[in-house]
């Protein structure tokens, strides 16, 4: 071999392996584009088939929509609603119980998923598909009873408070931002947010007013120790789903939710609401255990 076909070799071999790696990933972009972005290509149909069948449901721990009771069982308004609704559209689902940040990220980020239940608002109506709506909740204000604090002009008096007790990344905390009420102090669930409170670690906590439906029983619990001090916005819920839920499942869950009836809806809202307590502190000592664990 002449000195010239050596150092034609010692070229044209790493060329060769270069153009072999500029193929291959050629290839693998047309692979991905097949199957992600055509939208009749056999993997993404398969896909999306997959997705009308099975579904990942997150949520939190949020009595009265979805708790776990003193057996370990899963219960709650939403609970009983996601059943029925899975049980007309033929779908299986698996449900996960997570903080709220972490239940909304997935969820965003986890094609064959759902949250519930989601407050709709305008940031939101992008992200999300969604089918309901299957609730309304008010949001309000609370603070402790023998605090004479009042609120009587909005924003001003919220303002004017120390500090104030919301859940993070929730509905509530992105429209006190947007009233430009930043004197908050952010936790992971609503019962941080009440410990907060009765503590005095802050003045105020917003919340939602079914947390203190029917409490004239409830004497001697934490609840005799908190009074909601003003009524702020009402606020659609809905179930949300992944953003590339497809046609086909957001319109069979709709069209399940719609054809439930007013009687069915009734007799979930009448079961869950009023309910005996959304606190911790009012649960008895074996639910408290099941429910600091799942908090964790």
């Amino acid at each position: 071999m002449s000195p010239q076909d050596r150092e034609y070799r010692a070229i044209s071999l790493p060329s060769c392996r270069v153009i072999s790696s500029i193929a291959f990933l050629f290839l693998l972009i047309l692979f991905i584009v097949y199957c992600v972005v055509i939208p009749q290509s056999p993997c993404k149909t398969e896909l999306m088939a997959n997705q009308s069948k099975f579904l990942t449901i997150y949520t939190e721990i949020d009595p009265p929509y979805a708790y776990l009771d003193r057996t370990g069982g899963v219960r709650g308004k939403s609970i009983e609603l996601v059943k029925l609704l899975a049980e007309h559209t033929d779908t299986e689902y698996t449900l996960e119980f997570l903080p709220w940040s972490d239940s909304y990220g997935r969820t965003l980020s986890t094609p064959g998923s759902a949250l519930l239940p989601t407050t709709w608002n305008e940031e939101r109506a992008h992200l999300f598909r969604w089918v309901g709506p299957i609730d309304t909740i008010q949001y309000a204000f609370f603070a402790r009873a023998d605090d004479p604090v009042r609120i009587q002009v909005m924003p001003d008096d919220v303002q004017a408070v120390s500090q104030i007790a919301v859940v993070k990344n929730t509905a509530k905390y992105k429209e006190l931002i947007m009233e430009n009420i930043t004197n908050l102090m952010t936790f992971p669930n609503e019962y941080d947010c009440i410990d907060a409170l009765l503590t005095g670690t802050v003045d105020l906590w917003c919340g939602t007013d079914d947390m203190f439906m029917d409490t004239k029983h409830l004497k001697g619990s934490e609840h005799t120790k908190i009074r909601r001090v003003y009524q702020w916005k009402t606020k659609p819920v809905y179930i949300a789903f992944n953003i590339d839920t497809p046609d086909d499942v957001i319109r069979r869950w709709q069209n399940a939710y719609d054809a439930l009836g007013t009687g069915v809806k009734e007799k979930l809202h009448n079961q869950y609401l009023p309910y005996y307590c959304s606190w911790i502190d009012c649960l008895p000592d074996s639910e408290k255990s099941i429910l600091h664990h799942a908090k964790t």
